[in-house]
């Protein structure tokens, strides 16, 4: 008796560490392809309080870890993720959402890349805003056709003309329709604050039952004050 308890305990032990050692392992491998371990180590411990096991966290965070290593922003992969910890969603929907988080900023890192180049200011939040506007419905096709209408484009007034499109999108604009009213951003030289106004504006339009070529042209007399958006005469890596 006294022997089959020691065996007993011996593999508890034993199981227990190679438990450990796995989330040892789990923890390297993120901070190896390139997350914080400030982000990582957090997000481990809460799984751990949540009861997941070392497999079942592997399964969600390898989504995050695999955008590390191929230079796709993760942070918004981890934001869900914490996000399912914390509502307390099972371990298999996380893992899910993780990768579909993953492949739709994959495709407009891709997409992004393929239009630009790979050198893009602003990188990280306009594949997000990308990837939110080929998620509402746009096109590769004319979210491509739109990056090269507004490569001198500055970061931030670039990213609120893609989060335009998906509001647009939600509101029930069709493609045509809200890829003419992101070109009219465009076009106009806007700041972000002012692109933001302008979608909204349309879209309150759209409520009231108002075509869009009437849209488009009430918007057109709305000031704006020019030079916001972009610094003309310079390319977009200046």
């Amino acid at each position: 008796m006294k022997t089959q308890t020691i065996g007993w305990l011996l593999l508890v032990v034993v199981g227990c560490r190679a438990q450990s050692a796995t989330w040892e392992e789990l923890s390297s491998k993120a901070t190896q392809a390139g997350l914080d371990a400030a982000q990582v180590e957090p997000i481990l411990a809460r799984c751990r309080e949540r009861g997941w096991d070392p497999e079942a966290t592997q399964n969600a965070m390898r989504f995050a870890i695999n955008a590390s290593r191929e230079g796709v922003p993760c942070d918004p992969i981890l934001a869900r993720i914490e996000e399912g910890i914390t509502k307390g969603v099972e371990p298999e929907r996380v893992a899910e959402v993780a990768q579909q988080r993953y492949t739709s900023l994959a495709r407009a890192d891709q997409l992004l890349h393929e239009t630009l180049g790979e050198s893009v200011p602003g990188h990280g939040g306009i594949v997000l805003s990308l990837s939110r506007a080929l998620e509402s419905g746009l096109t590769d096709e004319s979210m491509a056709e739109l990056l090269r209408a507004g490569e001198n484009t500055r970061p931030g007034p670039m990213m609120a003309i893609l989060d335009a499109g998906e509001l647009l999108r939600h509101a029930g604009f069709s493609e045509t329709d809200s890829l003419a009213l992101m070109n009219d951003c465009l076009e106009r030289d806007a700041g972000r604050q002012q692109i933001m106004r302008f979608s909204q504006l349309a879209c309150e339009k759209k409520k009231a039952g108002i075509d869009t070529a009437h849209i488009r042209e009430e918007l057109s007399k709305t000031p704006t004050s020019s030079g916001d958006g972009r610094r003309r005469g310079q390319g977009r890596n200046r």
